[in-house]
């Protein structure tokens, strides 16, 4: 049987359908009950990565958090042979959380700098090559099924009119697979943005014009200060190019950020085949978008017999900030009392991804408000404010010097003095470090 340091290791590997994949051999819900049977384990714990994870990547990730969550148990008296862990792996495509200005406003928040963007430099669209490296996300993602929405952006690019605009959301429509919205979900900007482009062939046409003038908003001075911004923010490039790599840019972001839910419901169904022999807890953990696919677990879980959902925790999570409030997020149901132990959730506006890039991508284009990322904002994210809108009775404030969980409801942990940016990695994906790990191993115990 794998091993991570000192516990027993499964993969679970999902499609973009949420199917659980199987190896040669043993699949892996029989090498986790055949785990489940080795004397003295009591616990299996679930580790997800986000957006962009390939398997080298997801292992780097899982070990390195556990292996410092073990320096953590062990110093406690907790022993980690104790503990299955399985490392999910699931289609995390890329999605570039630097376009649409990001990357610049990233810039200046990290050189310190508070200023607008310079409305009277020149901006111009994509050249030839930026645009066909733009549509690479199409490429990266959909494979030898791009070829026809390439085809489409082409001409959109080359001629913009009212049918070759409607021929490039119809043909993103079926390739990126948006039928409907999330059940569950309140109306959100994908759904907005494939209604909109089916209405008409005319609509489908203003709406590329709209993100080709590039994306903009004016910033409220309170969230101007909070994350060093300027008091207007806009994109560099415009034009039907830009606008048109904008959209796919978007479809994919939207993507990732279903299947994660899709994914999590799938996580879900594995454990009804899990036979625990004794009193197991299962400890569900989530970066980024992993963060909502284990939240989207959560809330859809029916555990068997002998098995109890004793935890979440969530790194960064890039999901809406809402996405667990009763009547508006379609996760409320993680919060129904089904965990027994802690529910911790980090935040941080050092994590620039989900302050910035995340509330950017939930936009449909041009459709901005003014407290960009900061907790007022309708589109902000898990990772950067916490969750918002809940009873008092159901959240408390986690001491992030202490790590003194009160179990049963949400523990906000503010990370800003341990989720930073390094020399060698953004703040965003800086979860697997010693404090992360001391963490997790304190909500594993709680």
């Amino acid at each position: 049987m794998r091993k991570l340091g000192p516990s027993p290791f499964v993969w679970l590997q999902f499609d973009e359908q949420g199917k659980l994949q199987t190896d040669n051999g043993d699949g892996p819900v029989q090498q986790l009950n055949a785990a489940l049977d080795l004397p003295g384990v009591t616990h299996i714990v679930v580790l997800s990565h986000g957006w962009k994870n390939d398997r080298p990547a997801a292992q780097k990730l899982y070990g390195t958090l556990w292996n410092n969550v073990c320096t953590a148990l062990q110093a406690g008296g907790h022993d980690p042979a104790t503990m299955v862990v399985a490392g999910v792996l699931w289609p995390a495509k890329k999605y570039d959380a630097d376009y649409d200005g990001a990357q610049a406003m990233a810039a200046e928040v990290q050189a310190g700098a508070l200023k607008a963007f310079d409305q009277s430099a020149a901006v111009s669209d994509l050249s030839d090559e930026d645009f066909e490296s733009g549509l690479a996300i199409a490429r990266d993602f959909l494979g030898d099924d791009a070829a026809s929405l390439i085809t489409a952006a082409h001409s959109a690019a080359d001629d913009l009119s009212n049918e070759t605009a409607a021929r490039f959301f119809s043909v993103a429509r079926e390739k990126f697979g948006y039928l409907d919205s999330e059940a569950g979900a309140e109306p959100s900007a994908e759904a907005a943005l494939f209604e909109i482009s089916a209405r008409s062939q005319y609509e489908a046409r203003m709406l590329l014009l709209k993100s080709a003038s590039g994306w903009r908003s004016p910033i409220d001075p309170v969230a101007g200060e909070i994350n060093g911004l300027g008091d207007w923010v806009t994109s560099a490039a415009q034009g039907i190019r830009s606008g048109i790599v904008w959209m796919l840019n978007q479809m994919t972001y939207y993507t990732m950020k279903k299947r994660a839910g899709t994914v999590g419901e799938g996580l879900a169904r594995t454990f009804a085949d899990i036979v625990p022999a004794r009193e197991t807890r299962l400890h569900l953990v989530g970066h980024s978008f992993g963060g909502r696919l284990v939240t989207a677990s959560a809330a859809a879980l029916t555990p068997p017999q002998n098995l109890s959902l004793h935890s979440v925790t969530l790194l960064q999570a890039a999901y809406s900030h809402y996405g667990m409030t009763a009547g508006r997020g379609p996760f409320a149901a993680a919060l129904d009392g089904r965990v027994k132990g802690s529910f911790a959730i980090t935040h941080t506006h050092n994590d620039l991804a989900c302050t910035l890039a995340y509330p950017l991508a939930s936009r449909l284009s041009g459709d901005t408000t003014q407290a960009l990322g900061d907790h007022k904002d309708p589109y902000g994210a898990m990772g950067a404010n916490g969750p918002q809108a809940l009873e008092d009775a159901m959240i408390t404030v986690c001491d992030p010097a202490t790590f003194a969980l009160k179990p049963g409801i949400v523990n906000t942990v503010n990370a800003d003095t341990f989720i930073q940016k390094t020399d060698t990695r953004d703040a965003h994906n800086n979860v697997a470090n010693e404090r992360c790990g001391a963490l997790v191993a304190a909500v594993l115990c709680s």
